[in-house]
């Protein structure tokens, strides 16, 4: 069967990426860094920008949350199979089963990243980030990851990641 159309048909292929930022951060956090985090989850939504997280609570929770109250989109690549683990705030969940293997999908996936406060997975977010030469800033570091990451420009307003996004 072959369809008649009354005009000729062009197709045009325009292709239009949006920019991808990753927060990566502790599944457990303070109500100080919290609330910053979703103050920076609104600033990445108002600046047009995807949103990939590793989907859990904490850091990345509440910068999904601060997305979604700008209207933004959130993208979610969780360790486990089960979609439910996912906090609320998750719009597209990609249910790995690989684990902490999944950080290497979220530094992938992104061409930017930005790690507030962590652990040991942020640590090793950070390392991947590092290798692959994404855009990385650092917001607020603890402890450990201010130890490890000497070389690294860290960041202390969300004035200066407004600046440089």
């Amino acid at each position: 069967v072959q369809i008649q159309s009354p005009r000729p048909i062009q197709i045009y292929y325009r292709v239009y990426i949006m920019k991808q930022i990753a927060v990566i951060g502790s599944s457990e956090c303070t109500t100080d860094i919290y609330n910053d985090a979703v103050r920076i989850g609104k600033l990445i939504a108002k600046k047009g920008y995807i949103l990939i997280t590793g989907g859990r609570g904490g850091v990345m929770e509440a910068v999904c949350k601060g997305v979604k109250e700008e209207n933004g989109t959130t993208l979610c690549i969780i360790p486990s199979i089960n979609k439910s683990e996912a906090n609320r705030y998750c719009d597209i969940v990609l249910p790995t089963g690989i684990g902490e293997m999944r950080n290497f999908l979220i530094i992938r996936s992104a061409d930017i990243v930005i790690a507030i406060d962590g652990g040991y997975g942020t640590l090793s977010e950070i390392s991947i980030a590092k290798k692959m030469d994404k855009k990385l800033l650092i917001y607020k570091p603890s402890y450990m990851v201010s130890a490890i990451c000497d070389n690294i420009h860290i960041i202390n307003s969300i004035a200066e990641i407004c600046s440089i996004l």
